[in-house]
């Protein structure tokens, strides 16, 4: 009774995908309490048009991929770090070369009645910058103050019992990347900054390094990843 759903209704998300009449729909299905919810996503889409392709990555996804991909909406799920996995998968779909699904990391799907499940990928680059000036950066917002996320290391070296999420080691980022992707984000006009890093302030001296760069730019910060 206390549930309450926030984002695009059903019929907004509908009509997004009729306007845009993609050939792919990728989901995040990053807890497992949501998952419903990134279910009803794929549904939807097959419902505008059944050869749109879904996707589906994120924690509940790596977990539990088989549940995902049984439900017929579903047609490809990636496991663990996800750019270049998908980056494959639509190189793959583009060249029409299905043939090479299962040499992609960590891409799970059914193929001729059998279930493909790719293990959990970890990236090896983890300094990639993502291309933000193909996002309307008006957009996405905190108060009046157009935002983004970042993250300045990736995993957690502990195992605690109370954490879903799927072994993935610590790795800092270089510090000449986040210099670098901090800058094309102020030239975008963006000035809040989240953090998304799982142990943001793990290695205290390299994170004092991170606000070294932050210093002086005029971003508000935050790190509401627990």
């Amino acid at each position: 009774r206390r549930y309450a759903r926030y984002g695009m209704a059903g019929r907004e998300i509908e009509a997004a995908i009729r306007e845009a009449r993609p050939d792919v729909v990728a989901i995040a299905s990053s807890i497992t309490a949501y998952s419903r919810e990134a279910r009803k996503v794929a549904a939807i889409a097959k419902g505008v048009d059944d050869g749109i392709i879904t996707v589906m990555g994120g924690t509940h996804a790596t977990l539990f991929p088989g549940q995902l991909l049984g439900g017929g909406n579903v047609d490809y799920v990636v496991r663990g770090e996800g750019e270049t996995p998908f980056f494959e998968l639509t190189v793959a779909l583009a060249s029409g070369n299905a043939g090479s699904m299962t040499s992609i990391p960590g891409l799970s799907f059914h193929r001729c009645g059998s279930l493909h499940i790719g293990g959990t990928h970890i990236e090896d680059d983890i300094d990639l910058i993502p291309a933000r000036d193909l996002l309307p950066v008006e957009r996405y917002r905190i108060g009046k103050r157009p935002y983004t996320f970042l993250l300045t290391s990736r995993g957690c070296p502990f195992g605690c019992s109370f954490c879903g999420k799927p072994p993935v080691p610590y790795r800092r980022r270089a510090l000449q990347s986040i210099e670098k992707e901090l800058s094309g984000i102020e030239r975008l006009g963006i000035t809040s900054i989240d953090f998304e890093d799982d142990m943001l302030n793990l290695d205290i001296p390299f994170f004092h390094r991170v606000l070294d760069l932050v210093k002086g730019r005029g971003f508000v910060l935050s790190a509401m990843n627990g």
